[in-house]
């Protein structure tokens, strides 16, 4: 499991630096799924959801970048690929980010073709 972060070095310069896990202890599959329970039951708001998963990045990777860290080095284009890619894919077991972009879109083109079969297919009424 990887995370990506631009952290300043020492001489005060951004870089970037991604920190490696090898192993994650089953008990954080089991607190997000508790998590993504809550939320998806209203007990909790996205954006506290949000930092609860920024709380579990920072232990799933033993504290070795802190939570200010990821608020102020974590780029905001790669977030959401990121923290998916960590909970989803590598916690859930779901498919990556990307091939479950590819998934939706196969999905959102099959249920545009029924759309426009069936408009096809409807009687047409004339007024």
């Amino acid at each position: 499991m990887k995370f990506t972060l631009m952290l300043k070095n020492e001489a005060g310069q951004l870089e970037e630096k991604t920190f490696t896990q090898t192993f994650v202890p089953f008990i954080y599959k089991r607190k997000v799924a508790d998590l993504f329970n809550k939320v998806s039951k209203g007990k909790i708001t996205e954006e506290k959801s949000l930092d609860m998963q920024l709380e579990l990045i920072v232990d799933m990777f033993q504290k070795q970048f802190t939570l200010t860290d990821i608020e102020h080095g974590l780029d905001v284009k790669t977030s959401t690929k990121q923290i998916y890619n960590i909970f989803y894919h590598e916690i859930l077991e779901y498919p990556e980010y990307e091939e479950q972009l590819k998934i939706a879109e196969h999905a959102m083109k099959e249920i545009d073709e029924e759309v426009n079969d069936f408009l096809a297919e409807a009687p047409q009424t004339v007024e």
